[in-house]
């Protein structure tokens, strides 16, 4: 058959460090699978190809490892999920606050117009809220993205999970 070994740190729940050496036919073929890496194609065929291939080398107990890798991932993705909507949610109301500051600041930079050194102050402070209004609006757009990504991620999981308990 073959052999394949663990290499690494099993890091328990975080997405680096978990690599698999997988050696087979005999000692002719040898692959490096970095798990976390691997997952994020979230292609089931080449998962079962995976997995195929592990279980019949001489250490079919890596294939566990793993398995149990994806059920701790999966265990902790509503946990790390509900943290970026929290974020996301964080930064789009301090967006929300900000709006309001620059439309206050806007109206008494307007009413200033006749002094130049209070009109330089307003505009001043009025392009700091806008760059932090920015800021937080990038910032937004990361975790919504981070957040879908954890959602499919979590569909994969859970399906690769669905085959793992039926056979």
């Amino acid at each position: 058959m073959g052999h394949a070994e663990f290499e690494g740190k099993d890091t328990g729940g975080k997405r680096e460090g978990l690599t698999v050496q997988v050696t087979y036919k005999d000692g002719r073929g040898q692959m490096t699978v970095n798990v976390p890496e691997f997952l994020k194609m979230r292609r089931i065929g080449r998962y079962r190809r995976l997995m195929k291939l592990i279980r019949q080398s001489d250490t079919p107990n890596v294939a566990d490892r793993v398995v149990r890798y994806i059920r701790r991932e999966l265990a902790d993705m509503d946990v790390r999920m509900r943290d970026v909507e929290s974020k996301a949610e964080e930064a789009r109301s301090g967006a929300g606050k900000i709006r309001m500051d620059i439309s206050r600041l806007t109206v008494m930079r307007d009413r200033a117009r006749r002094g130049p050194e209070q009109y330089r102050m307003y505009s001043q402070q009025i392009k700091d809220l806008r760059q932090s209004q920015r800021t937080l609006n990038g910032l937004y757009r990361g975790y919504e993205a981070d957040l879908k990504t954890m959602q499919r991620d979590r569909f994969f999981y859970q399906k690769i999970m669905d085959e793992e308990d039926k056979g």
